[in-house]
């Protein structure tokens, strides 16, 4: 093959017929993968058709339940004969005998002989299914509650308690009792004991002739029995009446089907992996037959191709080759001088990098080579790392703020102080040159009566004292117009007598005013504003949005004591009155019990004066008598 490419004078002659060779051993392994996933496509569908028979089955069983928990409850079973779990349980057979049919005409079944199980399978099934209406039936002339036997029961059973005769109230309840106790327990003893008590009482109510009442309490055993039957009929248990052979048709099936979906599963599974290895093999053997045409081809290519191709390995390795010398004008001399460039930019991009990654974000690139795609990838990635670095300076400057003003915001001890603090604080560490603080005093309950009170000034690095501007009202001015909106105002244009900074030079007008509320879960407690000769950077406002947080949070708690101190102070007030009040009435019950006292102890004498008076009128009028008689 090598002596063959070296008799072709021409390269792409050459090239041609590899390529030819490839493609012809390409389009056979495509016709190889087409057929062969055809095939495990086929396959896949017979397993996919027989772990959804399994499926179908499982949702017929949870269908069956359904029924059983949700429709016997229903009285639109029992009326209209209607169930949507009936229709699904139905939906359900029928996809699964369409299934069965489908499995039964694939090629996978016919090579497994698995037709037979598929078929006693699928007999099950319908078993299952005959099984399952019959069930359905034998539940609905049982019933429940106005319907069916239990309806029945029911009638019969209110016809003797709420009836005019007289009955033993204990048999009966014995006789309900075990009614319910069959009904729950599903146990044939309590049948038994139903028809004992039932023969007591009827024999108790035939010592008495009461014949009507022996009439309704037999219609009750009927309907009863009745009941009982239906019960045993559906099966008392899963291994007794239609249950056992629902139970029966369902497992068989589901083992039958098992069975199958086992061995299908197995078999496509290996065909799979038969195919993949025939596929495996066949890429090998055009792998191996287009490497050796790639040597062939690179053995019969000039020799000038060589030295090339060690630099590039050179190059490939993490290596920088020397440059190649060559005087040649063909392809390879300028392929060579391609290379020799190649290495040049090469070189220039990973002394740039390297000084990026030392930390050296200053540089400029080569400016020879910026219009190269590796050039502009590396100062893309420059400007980005750049950003970068600006991005986590100004993070870190906000995270640095923020935990200083975290330790100044926990001494309020002297509240003035405390103000003056924060502000001077912040002023310095924005860079502004002047700053006011104000808290807002809400004595009055209405927002119109409320002012903002100044608190703290602060310019050229010093403490003023508040000598202007010390209340502003709401909505009034810019300071009212932030606490009408609760939100910052930043702005360069303003009046120019608005506000002005003070130096030692005289007097000037700010670049920039900033405000930012004081706000704590939504209530506002005071107001900030700082002016700058320099417009504010986004992250400097940024920082003061956040530190506000922290500084509504501390004058709030700061008032919030002061009230409570008041408070305090007033409850103690209050207290002290209450103490004398009740000492004055204390002192004003004693001196009126002193006085009733005194009024008692003369009326008690008064009383005894008039008592001894009537004595003495009672001794005249006898001794008046007598006078009389002896006259007469």
């Amino acid at each position: 093959m090598s002596t063959f490419f070296t008799k072709i004078k021409h390269l792409k002659v050459k090239l041609l017929i590899q390529y030819g060779v490839l493609i012809l051993l390409t389009t056979c392994l495509i016709g190889a993968m087409f057929f062969s996933l055809r095939k495990i496509s086929n396959f896949s569908d017979t397993k996919s058709v027989s772990q959804d028979l399994n499926i179908e089955l499982l949702q017929m069983r949870r269908a069956e339940k359904n029924f059983v928990l949700e429709d016997l409850l229903n009285e639109e079973f029992y009326t209209n004969n209607t169930s949507t779990n009936i229709s699904d349980f139905d939906r359900l057979f029928l996809e699964s005998s369409k299934k069965m049919s489908v499995l039964l005409e694939s090629d996978v079944v016919n090579q497994l002989e698995c037709k037979d199980s598929i078929l006693d399978a699928n007999n099950f099934i319908h078993n299952y299914y005959q099984y399952f209406h019959l069930l359905v039936g034998e539940y609905k002339k049982k019933g429940y509650k106005n319907w069916g036997y239990e309806g029945r029961l029911r009638d019969a059973i209110h016809k003797i308690e709420k009836g005019s005769l007289p009955f033993d109230k204990v048999q009966m309840l014995t006789l309900r009792r075990y009614e319910k106790d069959f009904l729950l327990r599903k146990d044939n003893e309590y049948v038994q004991k139903f028809d004992n008590a039932f023969k007591e009482f009827k024999f108790s109510l035939l010592k008495e002739n009461n014949n009507q009442l022996i009439s309704a309490l037999n219609d009750y055993k009927k309907e009863f029995h009745n009941v009982v039957n239906s019960e045993q009929n559906i099966g008392l248990t899963k291994d007794q009446g239609i249950k056992k052979e629902l139970y029966v048709s369902l497992t068989q099936a589901e083992s039958l089907l098992g069975s199958v979906n086992s061995q299908i599963k197995d078999y496509v599974n290996q065909t799979i992996v038969n195919t993949y290895f025939l596929l495996a093999v066949l890429f090998i053997i055009q792998l191996i037959l287009a490497v050796y045409l790639a040597i062939s081809f690179a053995n019969a290519t000039t020799k000038s191709i060589v030295v090339i191709k060690d630099a590039i390995s050179k190059l490939s390795n993490g290596e920088f080759p020397e440059k190649i010398d060559t005087n040649q004008k063909d392809e390879v001399g300028q392929a060579s001088v391609s290379f020799n460039n190649l290495i040049d930019r090469i070189t220039i991009a990973s002394d740039f990098a390297q000084k990026i990654g030392e930390g050296e974000l200053n540089i400029s690139y080569d400016t020879a080579y910026t219009n190269d795609v590796l050039a502009k990838s590396l100062q893309s990635m420059h400007f980005q790392l750049q950003k970068v670095n600006e991005e986590n300076e100004k993070r870190n400057w906000i995270n640095e703020g923020l935990a200083k003003f975290v330790d100044l915001t926990r001494d309020t001890s002297d509240i003035k102080r405390f103000y003056n603090v924060i502000l001077s604080n912040i002023v310095r560490y924005i860079g502004a040159n002047q700053g006011y603080l104000y808290v807002l005093n809400d004595e009055e309950s209405k927002v119109e009566f409320q002012f903002m009170e100044l608190k703290a000034v602060y310019a050229y690095g010093k403490e003023k004292y508040i000598v202007e501007r010390t209340n502003i009202k709401y909505q009034e001015g810019l300071i009212g117009q932030a606490w009408f909106d609760m939100e910052s105002l930043f702005f360069t244009e303003f009046p120019q007598e608005y506000v002005t900074i003070t130096s030692g030079m005289g007097e000037a007008t700010p670049t920039c005013v900033f405000i930012c509320p004081l706000i704590v879960n939504e209530t506002i407690v005071g107001m900030l504003e700082v002016a700058t000769f320099e417009t504010l950077e986004k992250h400097k406002i940024e920082f003061v949005n956040k530190i506000s947080e922290s500084i509504a949070g501390t004058i709030a708690t700061v008032k919030t004591n002061e009230k409570t101190i008041k408070l305090l102070e007033q409850s103690q007030l209050l207290t002290a009155d209450l103490r004398e009040q009740e000492e004055e009435i204390r002192q004003n019950m004693e001196e009126m019990n002193a006085t009733n006292e005194e009024m008692n102890r003369k009326e008690r004498a008064m009383n005894h004066r008039i008592k001894e008076l009537e004595i003495e009128i009672e001794s005249l009028r006898a001794s008046n008598h007598e006078y009389k008689i002896v006259n007469q």
